[in-house]
């Protein structure tokens, strides 16, 4: 069945994407071929560019089966915009990348 838990990879809710999703392309024996209502925001291949804006994307997956369109799903996201602060988990992760920096100081002589 293709929904939203199919293609979210690590975004967590479908108004709240902000990395790229898994727009899977078959299904079992059933192929998937996805359109973006906005390709510049999430490209037919599930990219996510992120704007200065929340942006609505209708994600359109056609389902065929040999050959046949059996049928077609829509499902709907939000893209939210990038923040201008990092987020506490980035700026986390970022600080525990640190680690034994050693400093050195050596005298000079005039």
């Amino acid at each position: 069945k293709v929904t939203f838990d199919l293609i979210k990879r690590d975004n967590l809710k479908p108004t709240e994407i902000k990395s790229n999703l898994n727009l899977v392309t078959s299904l079992d024996e059933v192929k998937i071929t996805w359109t973006s209502s906005k390709p510049e925001v999430i490209s037919n291949l599930g990219v996510v560019t992120r704007g200065t804006e929340d942006v609505e994307v209708i994600l359109t997956a056609k389902l065929t089966h040999d050959d046949y369109e059996w049928k077609e799903v829509k499902i709907t996201v939000k893209v939210l915009k990038v923040e201008s602060d990092p987020e506490p988990e980035v700026i986390e992760k970022q600080l525990s990348e640190i680690h034994d920096v050693e400093f050195s100081v050596s005298p000079t002589f005039e």
